[in-house]
């Protein structure tokens, strides 16, 4: 503390930020350990568009798939998406109206080739103990200031960057003469002209990446009478480039890029060789366009699902047609964000518009086969290896023979279809998704699925989106096992036809007379009547939006067997209700959320008792114009319980708590900077047998700077503590702790005119894990449009064998 006692005396009120300096930004990236994520992060928000969302992997050995668990920072249930891996990194984008500042939870599940977990981030309890993103609103800009140049998130060159805007329609007691600008909070009311209503600045060297704006109007009396601001992006030098080459031929714009990467992987002693290709090229002209993209990697194998991906595709104003890897996302119930290699289509005519997918979610696996022995000796098989698959190997041979096998996985096949009637203000529309594994695609399968999914949703809005009303339902019918096909009628009687069982012969006929054109009609259906519920998912919500305050609310129900092949990640079993509220004062700068949530289990009384639960929460988030820095805070308060006595093994009765404080600042000391400060606390406490209590610290402390050299440093201090209760069979409950601390600091410096980026990371853990990475890379640029790059990290680890990994890759940018 004497060191910064000192300097707070030369620096003032900046002296704190100077402390944060030391250290790595952690708001974009968690700053947390990992055997195969190094960094998680995300594209600044954008109110009412998609939020993307990167992974970047160290590891992808063994990865068969990747998700996104993610909420509102006060939800209970987790939304999930699959991220699109392409190489070392993986992508998604967040729908818009998933998204809301301040805060949104997430935590990543990384599955293998068998579809087990192989790690999730974090690492310790992710789903009560989640990482989060701080997703900051744009400034408004006042009806006051009409923006002329550069327009909000417009992407443009570097000499291309005046700052212009008219101040037209700005009050008679705004004095325009005491207007201020601030680029990044720089002043450069000094450099800007104003000449009536207009005002104009010519910035100097900016540099690429993104830029804000802020504007302040005063009165005659000196006194702030309001402030706006937006951003834009400056490109690259490359990227600069690259579009300067683009020929413009009949009014047709060209574009396109090509990237060949070696990696090699060594991890625990194994070498993992990779060797990728990845094309793309799309071509414009106004409402025309056309795109393509492959990626080529021999991780493609015939013993896991496509590791390959490509797509072709065309667009105009009235039709959209594709074909190959997309991740449609057409109704929440029925089809949203499930990967399908296949066709894609949607025709738009007027107020009418038919969006169609068909392909394959799934491909098919061979099942193999590890042994084939005598029908005398399965009962010596069986005993000598119990978790085994056995299959009757040979049926019609005159000795018949039996085989241990590893069983594959069915083609399965997908077809939607969604009409929509009307507009953004209004529509209602209907979608039909059926699926079904293709028995024939593989010699030995069980249990071969099938789906038929039908449903409905609208929107009806007014007075400009201010008041909207939404509502979805949707019902499904899956049969777990299709192998013997449709029962006949003298198979249904047989079956249901005694006293014994719930669903009688009549039902399960009617269904039959119904469906059977449509899906497999057996005593593996569910549901075996029309009169049952358990399939059947609906919600509906209204939104009211007045005076600078949104109020949403949202009743839902989600039966206990619905599912659909189209959407992977539903929460089914639940019933209840959710109302938020998100005050915005202080001209948009001050904001206040608060929401309940609460829902019911056990809807079709199956359990032994209903669960409820019930989640509350507040938050205050403040964006700073001042040298105070911007605040977020947030408190959540969630409850599970049922009736059952505390004593019993179905007894649940837990509490948590979670607190949250981020602090973010930008300021200019020899270039920008924007230093954070973060901390973090979750308790969990069971009052049950089980006592599985946890609680969980972290605190981040960093600094991201951009200097004005071509120097770019990112340095991050990061501590995360866990104590969690383990059931143990012979001790019952016992205590665990999991702590660790990670430092880490990063550079970035062009030199050479831009041609040549060298970076370095060092970045040592200490605590229950202790290893210490050390990453050094260099980029040369033989053309704007291409370059040369080579990489090497090494990771130490204490007591275990050291890995190495190194890659070079080739880009083309034209």
């Amino acid at each position: 503390m004497t060191f910064f006692a000192r300097q707070a005396n030369g620096f003032g009120q900046r002296a704190w930020l100077l402390a944060i300096a030391l250290f790595l930004f952690g708001a974009a990236a968690a700053a947390q350990i990992s055997e195969r994520i190094t960094t998680v992060r995300s594209e600044p928000y954008q109110a009412g568009a998609p939020l993307r969302v990167s992974v970047d992997l160290s590891n992808t050995a063994g990865i068969e798939k990747i998700e996104i668990a993610y909420r509102l920072f006060g939800q209970r249930l987790y939304a999930r998406r699959e991220l699109a891996l392409i190489g070392n990194t993986a992508t998604v984008d967040l729908p818009a109206a998933d998204i809301a500042p301040p805060l949104i939870d997430y935590f990543v599940a990384i599955y293998g080739t068998s579809g087990a977990l192989l790690e999730t981030y974090p690492p310790a309890d992710p789903e009560n103990h989640p990482n989060q993103f701080q997703l900051r609103d744009e400034p408004v800009v006042p009806s006051s200031i009409i923006v002329l140049s550069p327009e909000a998130h417009e992407r443009l060159n570097a000499e291309d960057v005046i700052i212009s805007f008219s101040l037209l329609h700005a009050d008679s007691s705004v004095d325009r003469h005491r207007t201020k600008v601030f680029l990044d909070d720089a002043n450069l009311t000094s450099g800007a002209i104003i000449d009536d209503e207009l005002v104009v600045v010519h910035p100097d060297q900016v540099s690429s990446g993104e830029h804000s704006v802020r504007v302040e109007l005063y009165d005659r009396d000196s006194n702030r009478v309001s402030t706006g601001g937006w951003s834009f992006i400056v490109r690259a030098t490359s990227e600069q480039s690259a579009l300067r080459g683009a020929p413009d031929y009949a009014a047709w714009k060209y574009r396109g890029s090509a990237i060949l990467e070696t990696r090699n992987e060594t991890v625990n002693d194994a070498v993992t060789p990779y060797n990728r290709a990845t094309v793309s090229a799309s071509a414009s002209s106004g409402p025309y366009s056309f795109t393509g993209r492959a990626h080529i990697t021999n991780e493609e194998k015939s013993d896991r699902q496509p590791q390959n991906r490509f797509f072709i595709g065309g667009e105009s104003p009235w039709l959209k047609l594709g074909y190959g890897d997309t991740y449609p996302e057409l109704s929440e119930f029925i089809m949203s964000g499930k990967r399908i290699r296949g066709f894609n289509g949607s025709l738009m005519l007027g107020p009418v518009q038919l969006d169609v997918v068909s392909g394959s979610v799934t491909r098919h696996i061979a099942t193999t086969v590890l042994s084939v022995f005598p029908s005398d000796s399965l009962v010596a098989e069986q005993q000598r290896d119990p978790g085994a698959a056995f299959t009757l190997y040979d049926s019609l041979a005159a000795v018949q023979r039996w085989a241990k096998v590893r069983y594959g996985t069915f083609d399965r096949n997908l077809f939607v279809i969604r009409p929509t009637f009307g507009k953004d203000d209004s529509r209602i529309s209907f979608s039909y998704l059926k699926a079904k594994d293709d028995i024939e695609s593989i010699r030995y399968g069980i249990q071969p699925q099938e789906n038929m999914v039908v449903g409905s949703d609208f929107l009806i809005s007014f007075d400009r989106h201010n008041v909207e009303l939404t509502g979805q339902a949707a019902v499904g019918f899956i049969n777990k096992d299709i192998t013997s096909g449709t029962l006949s009628e003298a198979q249904i009687d047989s079956i249901f036809g005694g006293n014994s069982s719930d669903i009688s012969a009549k039902d399960v006929l009617d269904l039959r007379k119904y469906l059977s054109n449509y899906i497999t009609v057996n005593q593996y259906l569910v549901p075996l009547s029309l009169k049952n519920t358990s399939t059947l998912a609906y919600d509906a919500g209204m939104k009211i939006n007045y005076f600078d305050n949104t109020v949403r609310f949202t009743y839902f129900r989600h039966g206990e067997s619905f599912q659909s092949f189209g959407q992977s990640f539903y929460r089914a079993d639940i019933k209840g209700f959710a109302v938020t509220d998100r005050q915005r004062l202080v001209n948009n700068r001050l904001l206040l959320t608060a929401g309940l949530e609460r829902f019911d289990d056990n809807t079709a009384k199956t359990k032994p008792a209903t669960t409820t639960s019930t989640t509350g929460n507040f938050g205050v988030s403040y964006l700073s114009q001042s040298d105070f820095p911007s605040v977020t805070v947030g408190y959540l308060l969630a409850e599970n319980k049922n009736p059952i006595r505390s004593d019993s093994a179905f007894a649940v009765d837990d509490q948590t708590n979670r607190f949250l404080i981020q602090l973010n600042r930008r300021f200019i000391l020899s270039g920008q900077h924007l230093a954070s400060l973060g901390f973090s606390t979750s308790t969990r406490d069971d009052q049950t047998r089980s006592n599985l209590d946890t609680k969980t610290i972290s605190f981040t402390l960093g600094d991201a700077a951009r200097y004005t050299i071509p120097l770019e440093t990112n340095v991050n201090l990061s501590v995360n503590s866990t104590e969690y209760s383990v059931a143990d069979t012979a001790l019952g409950t016992r205590k665990s702790t999991f702590h660790y601390t990670t430092l880490s600091a990063n550079a970035l410096y062009r030199l050479m005119e831009e041609r040549l980026q060298l970076s370095g990371t060092l970045s040592p853990t200490f605590g229950d894990i202790a290893r210490t990475l050390a990453d050094a890379s260099a980029r040369y640029f033989f053309r704007p449009n291409l370059s040369l790059q080579g990489q090497m990290s090494l990771y130490f680890n204490k007591g275990a064998n050291n890995d190495i990994i190194w890659s070079l890759i080739l880009r083309l940018d034209v």
